[in-house]
């Protein structure tokens, strides 16, 4: 019986046949030897005990103790060598820290049961974000097949819920938004950021981190970096909210960022809802419905899909699908306008 290595995988030869180890790790290879010689021994010594040739299922003895922990820090770090959103890789990383507490430590403890611990605890999340969850989780069990820390088998065997997103059904209405504008009025740099969030339509970090030189009033545009898609899209702008903003600009003085919020991700979440709290609004708007409200509002304006796309970012389909969200009002005032 020989340990020998042939294009970077281990074998053993016995009786000049090999048996592969499927490892490149010659720690992992040389115990499995150790293991088969000790075996052999005890064939001699006791004739009753039969030598095991050496399988797969022999080397998932050998690694069905990783521990998750190690390896999730490794994906982590993989993910963001490949340029991901930090919302992506902060996700990837609390992936680890939720199996943790569903009591799945080793990768052998993944089974139906864990898993679907693991859902129930996501109940607390939009479908959208359970949904990303779920993802992210078999996106880890599939780069663990890969690297052989599970076997394709295991995750085969389980059943991932299969979720459907909801568009996003709440707009703010005029008249809630025209209160916004009103009420932040006293606060120049968060009633500003407000504007733009609307009339750019990006998502509320995106606003936040806006430079000076993103926009070229002269030609009534914008050129913004999309931090979740990792693009850009070009943002043409009405007369008025060019305006608005040149004399911001000239209040405040040409700097680099737009707005006191950059590099923050909460500084103008706090402001927002300390806004609703102070107008005793109880619906739940975030920043990002702001977006949305954009997004609806300039579709039901132009009813041009391709353009109301392109200053969403998004594919058509994706916008119509995902951000552009009617009511009963304006459905009834199609319908009425047709009479």
């Amino acid at each position: 019986m020989k340990l020998i290595q042939k294009n970077g995988k281990y074998y053993l030869l016995i009786k000049r046949k090999l048996y592969s180890l499927h490892t490149s790790d010659k720690n992992i290879a040389e115990r499995i030897f150790c293991d088969m010689i000790t075996q052999e021994i005890v064939r001699k010594v006791y004739l009753s005990v039969k030598i095991h040739h050496p399988t797969y299922n022999l080397l998932s003895k050998k690694t069905e103790k990783i521990e998750i922990a190690d390896k999730i820090d490794e994906y982590v770090k993989t993910a963001d060598t490949k340029g991901l959103s930090k919302g992506k890789v902060c996700i990837k990383s609390r992936i680890g820290r939720l199996l943790s507490t569903c009591g799945i430590i080793y990768f052998s403890d993944f089974t139906q049961n864990t898993v679907n611990l693991f859902v129930e605890k996501l109940s607390y999340l939009s479908d959208s974000s359970k949904k990303t969850y779920i993802t992210q989780l078999r996106a880890f069990m599939n780069y663990s097949v890969k690297r052989r820390f599970m076997s394709e088998a295991l995750y085969k065997s389980i059943d991932f819920p299969q979720i459907k997103e909801k568009p996003r059904e709440i707009i703010i209405s005029d008249e809630d938004m025209a209160l916004f504008w009103s009420s932040s009025v006293k606060d120049d740099d968060f009633h500003v950021y407000l504007m733009t969030l609307y009339n750019t339509v990006c998502r509320p970090n995106e606003a936040a981190n806006l430079r000076v030189s993103d926009f070229d009033f002269a030609n009534r545009k914008a050129t913004i970096f999309m931090n979740k898609v990792k693009r850009y899209k070009t943002v043409y702008l009405t007369h008025d909210f060019c305006d608005i903003l040149s004399d911001y600009i000239e209040r405040h003085g040409k700097t680099e960022y737009l707005f006191r919020g950059a590099g923050s991700r909460e500084y103008y979440a706090k402001k927002f809802r300390r806004l609703k709290s102070r107008l005793g609004i109880k619906i739940p708007y975030t920043l990002y419905v702001v977006r949305h409200t954009a997004i609806t509002n300039l579709m039901n304006k132009c009813h041009d899909v391709e353009f109301v796309a392109r200053q969403a970012g998004n594919d058509p389909k994706t916008t119509m699908k995902h951000y552009v969200n009617r009511d009963d009002r304006h459905c009834l005032a199609i319908l009425d306008g047709m009479e």
